[in-house]
């Protein structure tokens, strides 16, 4: 089987909770009730990890990113990098500051939903969160 690929999108959902970045909503709900009418897209997203600023992190199987990319705003191209919408450097923060700060909460994101998904025994799942996680400390140490 393919790996699960990482889209970085950006929605609106009437879920304050999910689109704040807490982990008090699961906001895979909404993005599954968003794309269920689309034959195929049903189990097309595998995990979202909210982010902040209406942003999440999806597992998506790779055969679906095109369709999954229509119904939301699809900012993959900028995730990570230097023009990453969450580095955008805050008032009275520096820019290494203020995607050393984004990138810690998106660390504690993952960490959190990785410790939930253990228990699913997805082996696609666990090698995706694996390699995000480890990707994320690759840019911290880089901001440290």
């Amino acid at each position: 089987m393919e790996p699960l690929t990482t889209m970085r999108i950006q929605a609106s959902f009437d879920c304050n909770i999910c689109t704040q970045g807490s982990i008090k909503c699961n906001p895979l709900r909404h993005i599954q009730s968003e794309i269920q009418s689309e034959p195929g897209l049903r189990n097309a997203v595998r995990m979202a990890i909210p982010l902040g600023k209406n942003q999440f992190d999806l597992a998506v199987e790779f055969a679906t990113v095109i369709q999954v990319g229509e119904y939301f705003t699809d900012l993959s191209r900028w995730r990570l990098m230097s023009c990453d919408p969450l580095f955008t450097a805050e008032l009275g923060r520096s820019y290494q500051e203020t995607a050393f700060s984004a990138l810690t909460q998106m660390r504690y994101q993952y960490n959190m939903a990785a410790s939930l998904i253990q228990v699913s025994g997805d082996p696609r799942l666990a090698n995706w969160f694996k390699s995000e996680i480890v990707r994320i400390e690759g840019l911290l140490e880089q901001y440290r």
